[in-house]
């Protein structure tokens, strides 16, 4: 019997997974061999059937009863393109980075479409209960600093009512502006010319008394100040 005729050898292509993934999503995104087009908000992606098969039980079930020579024309209803591409490159590459703004969309679509690797993902699970907990606690927070203020500003308006009450008939007179040193010289001098008028009225009523012939008196020149006639000058005949 000669020996090493039944020998075998092991031979390993090193990043084979690698090199895989990555050629097939790099002959996706050129377009070759691509066999199904999906379609989503008017736009058009190109896929290889056999990696949507093998990745999705949903389009395994319904490109398997499809002939083989038939380009299927799927289009997708409720799904953004943005989402439908970071599927796509999760589907080829087993990864991707996805925006915190449409990280539940994805998820969803995701397990909608049943993606595997998206479908009962308890770590996903885990972050959608987390993050439920924060955004209900921080809304429950916000709410307890609304009704905070709501409560001062109540209490504070209801202060104020208590120290400064209102009354249906209080009426607001507005206040004069203080007089100019204009105004106030001005109206020294009307006062001075009123009493000077009444005393030539008290010395000519004295003279009507003690005299038989009336003489006649005009006074003239009048002039209004501040609201109030008076006499300027008075001219005797």
């Amino acid at each position: 019997m000669e020996y090493g005729a039944n020998e075998q050898y092991s031979l390993r292509w090193k990043h084979f997974n690698e090199n895989i993934s990555s050629g097939l999503y790099q002959s996706q995104r050129q377009g070759d061999f691509v066999d199904i087009t999906l379609a989503v908000e008017g736009h058009t992606m190109q896929v290889h059937r056999l990696v949507m098969s093998v990745c999705s039980p949903y389009f395994q079930k319904m490109l398997t009863i499809m002939p083989a020579n038939y380009h299927p024309f799927v289009l997708l209803k409720d799904v953004s393109y943005g989402v439908l591409e970071k599927l796509i490159e999760f589907i080829y590459n087993g990864e991707v980075t996805v925006d915190k703004e449409i990280l539940a969309e994805f998820m969803s679509t995701g397990e909608a479409l049943q993606i595997k690797g998206l479908v009962d993902n308890d770590d996903w699970q885990r972050h959608v209960d987390t993050s439920t907990k924060n955004v209900q606690k921080q809304q429950s927070s916000t709410v307890q600093q609304q009704q905070q203020q709501n409560a001062n500003i109540m209490r504070n308006s209801a202060s104020q009512l208590t120290r400064s009450p209102m009354t249906s008939n209080q009426t607001f007179i507005p206040t004069r502006a203080a007089p100019t040193s204009r105004n106030v010289d001005q109206l020294q001098h009307c006062r001075a010319l009123q009493q000077r008028n009444a005393d030539l009225m008290a010395k000519h009523a004295s003279y009507l008394a003690q005299s038989t012939k009336c003489e006649q008196f005009e006074l003239t020149n009048k002039y209004k100040t501040d609201g109030t006639t008076i006499l300027k000058t008075c001219a005797w005949f």
